[in-house]
């Protein structure tokens, strides 16, 4: 799974199979406060692979990928079947949680700190 993170969306739908789209009235808790400003969100689209639900979030223009967010409610049972570990130096493994559910996993959200070679700085 930490592979896919450097691809565009269109060779990551040919590893995945075809993008769906996300199910109506989805909300990315962290993106729903911009969606009520003019900022510019990613486009997002959903893939299921191996038994996996995963909403990739992606700049419309590039086709480069933000990050990818695996949706469940065991974390643990998430890591392990996207083969994530915490503490790895190319990727930041976040959970997230239900925007109005505060204490309800909604999945664990998977960011690249090194795009290239060129990490990002914070």
């Amino acid at each position: 799974m930490p592979s896919l993170l450097s691809l565009p969306i269109g060779e990551l739908g040919q590893r995945l199979g075809p993008q769906m789209p996300v199910p109506h009235g989805f909300i990315d808790p962290v993106l729903a406060p911009l969606a009520k400003t003019d900022e510019r969100i990613d486009s997002s689209a959903l893939f299921r692979y191996q038994g996996l639900s995963l909403i990739a979030s992606y700049d419309y223009r590039t086709g480069q990928v933000s990050n990818l967010l695996l949706l469940g409610t065991d974390e643990q049972q998430l890591m392990s079947s996207a083969n994530l570990q915490l503490g790895d130096d190319d990727y930041l493994v976040l959970p997230v949680f239900e925007e109005h559910h505060l204490s309800r996993l909604l999945g664990i959200r998977v960011i690249a700190t090194a795009v290239g070679q060129q990490a990002i700085r914070y």
